[in-house]
Parts: structure tokens; sequence; C-alpha cells
């Protein structure tokens, strides 16, 4: 069992509804999801990563 298993990454995120119910489900479903959603992360740009999570993201150059 990894961090991302019990949902650690959704609270970084500021997930918590997701990160809690991570962590309450004793099945392989979140591992099988979050795998996932790190595959995602490590293959997505730093731009649009930051476009997604980031509340505060602005390009720069454009206003």
């Amino acid at each position: 069992m990894s961090l991302g298993d019990l949902g650690i990454h959704k609270f970084y995120l500021g997930r918590w509804g997701w990160g809690i119910l991570y962590v309450l489900c004793w099945t392989y479903i979140p591992a099988i999801v979050s795998f996932i959603e790190g595959v995602i992360f490590l293959v997505s740009s730093d731009e649009n990563f930051a476009r997604k999570h980031d509340k505060g993201y602005r390009r720069f150059g454009v206003f």
C-alpha cells in the first residue's frame, strides 16, 4: 500500500472529500484509480497541471 492508495495526493491538491473517501475505502478500487491519476500527473505538462490545480495560476503575457 502506498500513500497514493490512501488518497494523500487528494489532500495535497485540496480535495479533502476525495481524500477522505480514499482513506475510508479499503478496496483495490482507490489503488487502481490513484495509479491512473499518478500516470496522468506524470505525463501532463507543468502548465496544464497548474491550470487545472493552481487556483492563482496565470499565464505570463496573457492578462
